[in-house]
């Protein structure tokens, strides 16, 4: 058989052999493998059945390539960096190597302020932001509320967080 192909069948209905020689040719079809694409850990892997000789492109995985808050570094095909395109010859694993972004917290006491009283330098995407808050500021006349802390997990960006102050009131006598 050739390369990619398996028997199916003779080609003749021949069952007791005729004096005569007889050519009989064998009937083959392509040989389907597998092929599973893992991107980011959590993402699910995805499958689908390829013919032996099938060409995956760089266009074919370019799909797979942008996932918020990771940071695409290339493709390994059964497990050695992956030369494109490829010829499917066997059960074949593509694996997207993903690095997670990381990104900056600030947090401030006002707005206006010139400088945040506390800057977090990477802190992974996703990563819960509570881990990271301050101990809370002091402000003369005001007393600390809480940070204005939406969303409460690291977006694909740095994020600024304000302390919300109430004021205080006081009665003269």
């Amino acid at each position: 058989m050739p390369a990619g192909k398996a028997f199916v069948e003779w080609d003749s209905d021949i069952i007791t052999m005729p004096p005569e020689n007889v050519d009989v040719i064998a009937a083959s079809e392509n040989i389907i493998y597998t092929v599973t694409i893992t991107t980011t850990p959590d993402e699910d892997p995805i499958t689908f059945d390829a013919e032996y000789g099938d060409i995956i492109t760089a266009d074919d995985l370019a799909e797979f390539e942008e996932y918020e808050g990771y940071t695409f570094n290339g493709w390994t095909i059964n497990g050695k960096p992956a030369v494109l395109p490829y010829t499917v010859v066997g059960k074949t694993g593509i694996k997207g190597d993903f690095t997670i972004n990381t990104w900056d917290l600030y947090f401030w006491a006002n707005a206006d302020d010139a400088e945040p009283i506390l800057k977090v330098e990477d802190v992974e995407y996703g990563a819960a932001i509570h881990t990271y808050t301050p101990v809370a500021p002091v402000k003369e006349g005001h007393k600390f509320r809480f940070w204005d802390m939406e969303p409460i997990t690291m977006e694909d960006y740095d994020m600024h967080f304000t302390a919300v102050w109430k004021t205080e009131e006081y009665t003269v006598v």
